[in-house]
């Protein structure tokens, strides 16, 4: 049995994780043969014979003294265990990957010595398995011999050794598809009764909303900033821009003045071992270099870019360097000041990576760290009073400047074709020129947000800029300038002629459309990457994984975050919505029995009087199923988030908050919202306590009502009884003697006259009345009805 040994007949599943320690080849392999019962008592024995050759390793022993200690350990597990190991059990490993002269076996009667490194490979080989035939096992670590008294050094103890962790029980392919249709068969008898199947969309949404561990941590981070929060509130009110003097407006700082962790004891909890870690709390991003984690403040940090090749995805990071401030650097925060800039400097790194998915959510965290603390310097460095915008600076050198032809603006300069031009981009912006010699300048410095969005599930594909300062177009401001390109027909035409058979003319248009949706992506991908390399102006993508729908408007849109927004772009007019401004986020009608719920989000200048519903916006009708994968978004944006079953009358609890800003901070300042929440539960439990007591009330009362009613027949009767007495008098002999008086009654005929009177005085008979009341009954139901 060898290391290098080829899987052939054996079933073998292995998990290796080999590394570089100073540069020395280190090597850990967990081998075992799956789907036996039997394999636990030798795995047990073969684990605890390897650490005892770990133990072994010891300064001044000798290498054969390792080999004895292993057959011995086995063979104290099971008789005749040791039988089964190979003639060695390891090697000294180093700057070759086997030394020949340091091979642990039964001759060898070399000397250990501190700082030696070897693989020590246990294994058991020629098993038996009446079922299956042979099998072996194998375990294997890099240690260190230690120093006398000491403990050897174990540098793969990452690796999983225990029975549990690598054992998994198959079964026969004829019983897994039996099993499995048996499962399909329940789920859809399960699906078919409740009338309702999960989607796909929540199932990952389920997914993203993470483990317990995660929740618990999600919770910790959320009042820490709950904390930042209020200290911030504070500073506000003792007019004070931040807590940090650090960040305070002073003179620029040089790249040295940044430091990302005082000490290694400084670095994440969460850190893991050969990945990149963006740590947005430090500002620093943590670069795995020989496995060793290296940590850079995004300070250092020019731009982040993604490479696609094959099934391999590449990150490469570009540094600042004193070579690269040039006349083209839009802010003073894109180059910043080196201390020495006769020191060498790192240019570029780059990663590789068979998981897309790590790659794509690094460079989204990389870039949303790094537009935080640009955005964070701009603040600091930006003048009291705002300076008139520049005039465009048109390129006039030889070399081609980026362009975009054919295409359109929106707002519209112009109905018709007479609305599409030619988009160039020159020294410090954009130029965007018809056929007719209208033309519209965007300024580099003018531009708050830039996105380019691929055309996947839209019909077009776009450029938008969401400006500082607002421009003129067409007599109008606006803040919001788009160019797009329509890349297939919104509507069809169905009266076409010259139709082919079998619907072949659709897939040829099926596939012309997809051609030109492909060409229009890369033709504005390459634009927007000439763009960044040339003029240093980068552009947000939006995350299409992300996006959820809601209706922060009128109409119902699909939303999608970038590394600092939150856009909607292809409907006009847009929505985007800036994280930076964004001071805390209100849940509102969160509850299991509704399907939607609302987004409200308060911006940092709700103290200062502004125009009504300015200082908050909502995003109403979100899905459900969308509550957690917002939780976890807004937590990854340091947005701290709040949550109720009511919506609240926003204009009014900014105001309140504004009249008594100095008793909203001193109380605690946003956690009215938490307490709120609590209430309402209590109130939401305490109602559910009180319908249940009402249901069981109405219930026992319905079931007894029966029986009253026979009872209260019994005592009405007795009760007319009584009455009837009283009426005569109590005994009949009294009224006996009553009726026997000399009084005598009215006669039939005189009754009949005095009624005949009275209902001539009424207007009418007792049979007359009531059909009358019947008539109008009829005519009121009637004009009920059409109401």
């Amino acid at each position: 049995m060898h290391l290098q040994s080829r899987n052939r007949s054996m079933r073998l599943e292995f998990a290796g994780k080999p590394c570089r320690f100073e540069s020395d080849l280190v090597l850990g392999w967990t081998c075992s043969r799956f789907d036996s019962q039997g394999n636990f008592i030798r795995v047990q024995a073969l684990v605890e014979g390897q650490e005892a050759a770990i133990g072994a390793l010891k300064q001044g022993q000798k290498l054969n003294t390792v080999f004895k200690t292993v057959a011995a350990k086995l063979n104290s597990k099971k008789e005749g265990l040791s039988s089964h190991l190979p003639k060695n059990i390891g090697f000294a490993i180093g700057i070759e990957y086997r030394d020949a002269a340091f091979v642990l076996n039964a001759k060898n009667e070399r000397l250990l010595e501190p700082g030696m490194v070897f693989n020590v490979a246990v294994g058991l080989q020629n098993l038996k398995d009446s079922k299956k035939g042979d099998y072996a096992l194998m375990v294997a670590d890099t240690v260190v011999v230690p120093k006398e008294g000491e403990s050897p050094v174990v540098y793969t103890q990452s690796c999983k050794k225990a029975f549990k962790s690598i054992s998994y029980k198959l079964q026969d392919e004829e019983q897994e598809d039996e099993e499995e249709d048996e499962d399909d068969l329940l789920i859809r008898e399960a699906e078919l009764q409740t009338g309702s199947r999960r989607s796909r969309h929540a199932k990952s949404a389920s997914e993203i909303a993470g483990t317990t561990e995660e929740i618990e941590k999600r919770k910790k981070h959320q009042e820490e900033l709950a904390r930042r929060m209020l200290e911030e509130g504070k500073a506000r009110l003792g007019d004070a821009k931040s807590t940090d003097p650090s960040k305070k407006a002073g003179k620029e700082k040089t790249l040295d003045e940044y430091i990302a962790y005082e000490s290694p004891e400084a670095y994440p909890a969460s850190l893991k071992p050969r990945q990149i870690y963006v740590d947005m709390q430090n500002e620093s991003i943590l670069l795995p270099i020989n496995g060793v984690p290296v940590p850079f403040h995004i300070s250092a940090v020019k731009n982040v870019g993604k490479i696609e090749e094959g099934d391999n995805s590449y990150i490469r990071i570009n540094f600042h360097f004193p070579a690269s401030g040039n006349i083209n650097n839009r802010n003073k925060a894109d180059a910043p000041k080196f201390p020495d800039p006769e020191k060498d400097f790192i240019k570029e790194m780059t990663f590789r990576s068979a998981n897309s998915d790590n790659i794509n959510e690094s460079v989204r965290r990389i870039r949303e760290l790094r537009r935080r603390f640009v955005s964070q310097l701009q603040e600091e460095s930006k003048p009291e009073v705002q300076v008139q915008q520049e005039n465009l600076i048109l390129d006039r050198s030889a070399t081609r400047k980026p362009y975009l032809n054919d295409v359109a603006i929106r707002p519209s300069v112009q109905s018709g074709k007479g609305n599409k031009g030619i988009l160039e981009a020159h020294t410090n912006g954009f130029r965007f020129r018809t056929a007719k010699g209208v033309h519209i300048d965007v300024i580099y410095a003018n531009v708050k947000h830039a996105f380019f969005q691929e055309a996947k599930s839209e019909v077009i594909v776009l450029l938008h800029f969401n400006l500082i300062h607002p421009i003129m177009i067409r007599n109008k401001k606006t803040n919001d300038v788009q160019f797009y390109v329509e890349v297939m027909e919104s509507a069809v035409k169905l009266n076409e002629t010259r139709r082919k058979a079998y619907d072949q003319d659709e897939l040829v248009e099926e596939q012309r459309e997809r051609e030109r949706r492909n060409r229009m992506n890369n033709i504005f991908l390459k634009f927007t990457k000439d763009v960044e390399e040339k003029y240093n102006l980068e552009f947000d993508a939006p995350y299409r994984n992300l996006g959820f729908h809601g209706a922060p408007k009128n109409a119902n849109v699909f939303l999608m975050p970038t590394v600092s927004c939150i856009v909607s772009l292809v409907d006009w007019p847009p929505f985007i919505l800036s994280l930076q401004n964004v001071e805390l986020a209100y849940l509102e009608r969160v509850s299991f029995s509704l399907k939607n719920f609302d987004l409200v989000f308060v911006f940092k200048d709700f103290v200062e009087e502004t125009a009504k519903g300015v200082s908050w916006s909502r995003i109403s009708s979100i899905p459900t199923q969308e509550l957690d994968p917002l939780r976890k978004f807004l937590d990854e944006q340091e947005i701290k988030y709040y949550e109720g079953s009511t919506n609240l009358v926003w204009d009014n609890v900014l105001s309140n908050i504004r009249e008594n800003y100095a008793d909203f901070v001193e109380s605690g300042g946003w956690n009215f919202l938490e307490d709120k929440e609590d209430e309402e539960g209590v109130e939401q439990e305490d109602e559910l306590e009180e319908g249940d007591e009402e249901f069981e009330l109405e219930e026992e009362s319905a079931e007894d009502e029966e029986s009253e009613e026979e009872s209260d027949d019994y005592e009405e009767s007795d009760d007319s009884g009584d009455a009837f007495e009283d009426e005569l008098g109590g005994d009949s002999a009294e009224g006996e003697a009553e009726l026997s008086s000399d009084e005598e009654g009215m006669s039939w005929d005189e009754l009949e006259k005095k009624a005949a009177r009275e209902d001539a005085d009424r207007g009418g008979s007792d049979d007359d009345r009531r059909r009358s009341r019947e008539k109008r009954g009829k005519y009121s139901a009637g004009s009920k009805r059409r109401r």
